[in-house]
């Protein structure tokens, strides 16, 4: 046993590592005792990345968008390990869309430092080709809206409401993620 964990836990690769650093003095062992030691201070890391996050989402238009999907700042069920049949595909289109890593006109500009007015998408140059207008509004996108049956959904939804509303169900998140990749495939 090692620190009250039996040889066959699966923790216990983990624990050698650690012993490993321990012994050879690497000084980050010391931060890992810490956290293992101290549960507390991985909660108090987490509020001030959560505080630091927000924050940031005063002056930076990314993290404005972050804290719009996702202003708990939570894991997605989309991630749980009870959701096996969701492709890498779907996830990562997830992901994408949820961290504003995509090809949306509202990224690309950012990179060149377009203007955000100017971002405007293809269907009427007229419409910022932002999250919320390629998923809930967009012309391009509403045969993929129609195909899922979700257009009445998305009038009465926030980004937000629209991405954690899934969460209870295993099938909801497969078509929420095929939904949002389709979408994604468009632009």
């Amino acid at each position: 046993e090692y620190m009250g964990l039996s040889e066959t836990d699966p923790e216990i690769p983990f624990q050698q590592a650690l012993k490993l650093c321990r012994n050879e003095d690497v000084y980050v062992s010391r931060d890992i005792y810490s956290c293992v030691n101290e549960p507390d201070i991985l909660l108090k890391d987490r509020n001030m990345m959560s505080q630091r996050v927000k924050s940031f989402s005063e002056t930076r238009s990314k993290f404005k968008h972050y804290m719009e999907c996702n202003p708990d700042l939570r894991i997605s069920g989309i991630y749980s390990r009870n959701v096996p049949f969701i492709t890498d595909a779907y996830r990562i289109a997830f992901t994408r869309l949820r961290c504003s890593s995509h090809s949306l006109r509202v990224e690309m500009g950012r990179w060149s430092r377009v203007p955000r007015e100017s971002r405007t998408c293809q269907c009427n140059n007229s419409a910022i080709q932002d999250e919320h207008h390629v998923l809930f509004t967009c012309p391009l996108t509403n045969h993929i809206r129609d195909k899922y049956g979700i257009s009445t959904i998305l009038q009465q939804s926030t980004l937000n409401e629209f991405l954690t509303g899934w969460d209870g169900n295993s099938n909801k998140r497969l078509i929420l993620c095929k939904f949002i990749y389709e979408v994604l495939e468009v632009y």
